[in-house]
């Protein structure tokens, strides 16, 4: 029979051991974690004050306010920002300001991208034509002389065809180069923009 002091001992020894903190490994994660956090907050301003600002204004206003070319462009505007702040400042004011200039500078660059890209301008002039002339039928069979053709077999001919056109025209690589494109030159020209009644001489 144990003792109660052998006892003891043994339900001392059971117990778990408490962890100890990593302290290094805390104080090297702090930078990382605040950066996001910075990160996050700042883009989550701009993403929420220009998402406030898009949903006060119509669909068709957006596309009816086109900025004349002399606002659009006026190159005594144009100064580089003295920090980031101001050039937040200045892209959350002119990307909403000038949206319906910016949609005819991405529209104009995807057909500038269309028109350099014959396979992807072929896929797409395929899928709308195909589609509307297998419509047009009215779900009757296309008939050719001797030779018939079911409406079902229409579209698995089309996206049989479709298909290899597709991989050959590189649609990601089109659709990357025109965000890409159209991203920088929006949110450059919005940064470089000062805002009205602002001094453009610092």
């Amino acid at each position: 029979m144990m003792s109660p002091t052998t006892n003891k001992k043994l339900q001392m020894s059971n117990q778990p051991e408490p962890r100890t903190q990593d302290i290094s490994g805390l104080l090297f994660s702090l930078p990382a974690e605040l950066g996001n956090t910075l990160f996050k907050l700042q883009y989550g301003e701009v993403t929420s004050s220009v998402s406030e600002r898009f949903g006060s204004v119509s669909t068709s206003s957006l596309y009816g306010n086109i900025r004349s070319p002399y606002e659009f462009l006026d190159f005594q505007r144009m100064t580089p920002p003295m920090s980031f702040v101001e050039a937040q400042d200045r892209m959350i004011h002119n990307i909403p300001y000038f949206y319906s200039n910016y949609a005819i500078i991405v529209a104009m660059l995807g057909v500038y991208a269309l028109l350099n890209n014959f396979w992807l301008l072929f896929f797409i002039l395929l899928i709308i034509g195909g589609i509307y002339g297998i419509s047009m039928l009215g779900g009757a069979d296309l008939v050719i002389g001797e030779w018939w053709a079911t409406s079902s077999q229409l579209y698995s001919t089309l996206v049989i065809i479709a298909v290899p056109v597709f991989f050959m025209s590189s649609p990601l690589a089109t659709v990357m180069w025109l965000l890409g494109f159209s991203s920088f030159t929006i949110m450059g020209h919005a940064a470089l923009m000062a805002k009205p009644g602002k001094s453009t001489f610092h």
